[in-house]
């Protein structure tokens, strides 16, 4: 119970955040269907059947969100590419080098990529355990 209650109280304080109360919504499935490192298993034609991806864009500036949820019961998808829609990419340009996706509510691995890198390429997530969700929030990484 204790780890649940966890669980939902990261949730409902990420939920409150700009990007999700105030932003706009990004689909990216639609641009990851060609995709074969976006959740695809062997002998499926097209992928996004397991996998569902959208970005939160607040427009005062505050952090993104990469929300990726890994929707099948048994697999644990590896190395997943996640492709960003025009319209994303539009909505991250103003972010510029080197960010930092660290998941909000599951507490899979922080990633650091470079801000052109995630642009023109996606980024990769290493994991994806089956039933879980993924809430990566984008922030850039300042030099100390």
């Amino acid at each position: 119970q204790r780890s649940l209650r966890e669980f939902y109280g990261g949730l409902l304080a990420t939920c409150g955040a700009p990007a999700f109360r105030d932003g706009a919504f990004f689909p990216l499935n639609g641009a990851n269907v060609g995709n074969r490192e976006f959740g695809r298993i062997e002998g499926e034609p097209a992928s996004g059947h397991w996998l569902y991806a959208y970005l939160r864009a607040a427009t005062n500036g505050d952090a993104p969100f990469l929300v990726v949820v890994n929707l099948h019961r048994n697999v644990t998808f590896r190395n997943v590419r996640v492709l960003l829609s025009n319209e994303a990419r539009t909505a991250l340009a103003p972010m510029s080098g080197a960010i930092t996706i660290e998941d909000r509510v599951g507490g899979l691995a922080p990633i650091n990529i470079a801000t052109d890198e995630l642009l023109a390429h996606g980024i990769t997530i290493s994991e994806l355990p089956p039933l879980t969700p993924a809430y990566f929030e984008m922030r850039s990484i300042t030099a100390s």
